[in-house]
């Protein structure tokens, strides 16, 4: 799905559908109910490490961190949103 362009890393750190034209019909739900797990995930694991640092008032900080280290760490050819809301393919 990342490679297809299907699903891009946000400039939040979140998944987010770009283009499900390019899934097969029967792999929409699924990806769909994937992206939204996985994004419940990813915003838990701030929380809970702005918790375990004390800093609880410092989520969206710790957001902000995550987010620019998931998108660094994305592969050649995912696609990513730039600081300035743009996708590029990486």
């Amino acid at each position: 799905f990342y490679k297809s362009g299907a699903i891009g890393i946000a400039r939040d750190g979140r998944l987010e559908v770009r283009d499900s034209s390019v899934v097969p019909d029967r792999y929409l739900r699924a990806m769909s109910y994937n992206v939204t797990k996985e994004n419940n995930d990813r915003e838990a694991l701030a929380e809970q490490l702005a918790h375990a640092n004390g800093q609880p008032a410092r989520t969206a900080e710790v957001t902000a961190l995550l987010a620019r280290e998931w998108r660094e760490k994305a592969q050649p050819g995912w696609w990513i949103q730039t600081d300035h809301g743009e996708w590029m393919r990486k």
